[in-house]
């Protein structure tokens, strides 16, 4: 089954299980989907490509386009905070404020850095950072663990043939991950009973005599049916997350564009973790003042709904890739590799020029515009232009087959109304500044706007 007939079909049972629960209440008419303003939260880190499949994947579950809005999780979960009641930035100062925001989720971490004005909105000061190291890193590092200890076959027909206490074991886990004291010197929770019967079938001895020949046995056990961990071992499930968190905020610390930095905000279910919390105050709380909000598992959902109510919240962004198209100039033998030269009827061009658009660390203004430049269909009476969008990690670019460019996408515009042109100068404005790029294309000459769109791979 491909992936977006997994999405789209959890996306189509939560926004079914809204619309019958809101239309059970008496006091409501009918509501369906197009009736409501969906918001689907992503990780700021994601790149173009998966930010267009879940909104494809909305649209198949039924979501409207013109009614879906993309948000970026950390900047939710910012807007939570400075909202309503849960404002924890500013309480008693008028003036602006500049935080990291740490978004730690089950799978990634993203990590934001904003400025909060003093007139309520937010400011990006660096591109989004972040990582594969939220909540999930630990339970992996769990996992290795019991495969050091049952050996991967037992585990993998465990997994298969008792599902149901698997999923017990690791939400048992799980709890015990969000409660983690290290001041204790064990920690214990529930193990199926089936898993040690299944050790002692296949080995012909119970687990606990066994412990005995594994290089591990000195730091776990098996007591009145509960898995018993000493706590160097729970710390050891850590490390990797903790460890890179700590790395990527002290780097955001070191960076002249992070420069004023004062609080540290933790939010997402993962940051309800006491042992984090404790090791990011013991690491930053010289330089930062930690702040926590109330139910920070919900942080990003709620916000959510407060920036689909007003997605202006944030004033500004940081552009984290150079943004360009792919087009031909004249060959300028000067400057231009003759490995790039192509001869069009009696005129060299130099090919595969990476257009730049916008530079990677650019500030964009929400409501600043960025320059159309100037593309040229590649042959008369087309219905339909497609122009390859490129995307680098180098601020300069030259051309779009260079070592750190990737092609992301397409422009597409219709020209069914442009047909009989036989020479067509478009000018093309990719728009910035949201969760999502867009495109503006119009025909030079009569100023006519085209219609089209920028679809976007993984």
């Amino acid at each position: 089954m491909k992936a977006i007939k997994v999405f789209s079909g959890a996306l189509k049972c939560l926004m079914n299980h809204l619309l019958d629960f809101l239309n059970q209440k008496k006091n409501f008419v009918k509501i369906g989907s197009a009736d409501i303003h969906w918001v689907l939260t992503v990780p700021a880190i994601w790149n173009d490509g998966s930010k267009q499949f879940m909104r494809d994947a909305a649209e198949m579950a039924g979501i409207p386009s013109d009614l879906l809005t993309l948000a970026l999780e950390p900047e939710a979960a910012a807007i939570y905070c400075i909202s309503g009641a849960n404002h924890y930035f500013m309480e008693s100062s008028r003036e602006s404020v500049k935080y990291i925001l740490l978004d730690l989720g089950g799978g990634t971490a993203d990590i934001a850095c904003h400025e909060l004005t003093y007139d309520g909105l937010l400011r990006e000061l660096h591109e989004p950072t972040g990582g594969d190291f939220g909540g999930i890193n630990v339970d992996s590092a769990f996992w290795q663990f019991l495969l050091k200890l049952f050996g991967s076959q037992l585990l993998k027909d465990f997994k298969e043939q008792n599902t149901e206490d698997y999923i017990d074991l690791f939400e048992n886990f799980d709890r015990k991950k969000c409660n983690f004291d290290d001041s204790r010197t064990e920690e214990s929770f529930p193990i199926s009973s089936t898993l040690c019967q299944k050790y002692e079938e296949t080995n012909g001895r119970p687990f606990n005599e066994s412990l005995s020949e594994n290089p591990l046995g000195h730091l776990v056990s098996i007591k009145n049916g509960k898995l018993v961990l000493k706590s160097q071992l729970m710390k050891d499930f850590f490390e990797n997350s903790v460890s890179k968190m700590k790395l990527y905020v002290e780097s955001l610390l070191n960076d002249p564009c992070c420069a004023g930095i004062s609080l540290l905000v933790m939010a997402g279910g993962y940051s309800e973790s006491k042992y984090v919390q404790k090791i990011l105050k013991e690491c930053f709380e010289k330089r930062l003042q930690v702040i926590i909000p109330g139910n920070p598992a919900a942080a990003v959902v709620k916000g959510a709904v407060y920036f689909g109510h007003n997605p202006r919240k944030i004033s500004r962004r940081v552009s984290r890739y150079t943004y360009g198209i792919a087009r031909m100039m004249p060959f300028n033998r000067d400057i231009h590799p003759e490995s790039k030269r192509i001869v069009i009827g009696e005129i060299a061009y130099v090919d595969d020029i990476f257009n730049i658009h916008i530079k990677r660390g650019d500030i964009i203004e929400l409501n600043k515009d960025t320059a159309a430049l100037s593309y040229y269909p590649p042959m008369a009476h087309m219905i339909q232009v497609i122009l390859p969008v490129y995307a680098s990690t180098a601020t300069n670019p030259t051309f779009v087959d260079d070592e750190k460019c990737r092609h992301v996408g397409n422009v597409i515009g219709e020209l069914s109304d442009f047909a009989s042109a036989d020479k067509m100068e478009l000018l093309i404005k990719l728009i910035f500044g949201g969760t999502e790029i867009r495109v503006e294309l119009k025909e030079k000459n009569t100023g006519r706007v085209i219609k089209g769109k920028v679809e976007f791979w993984g």
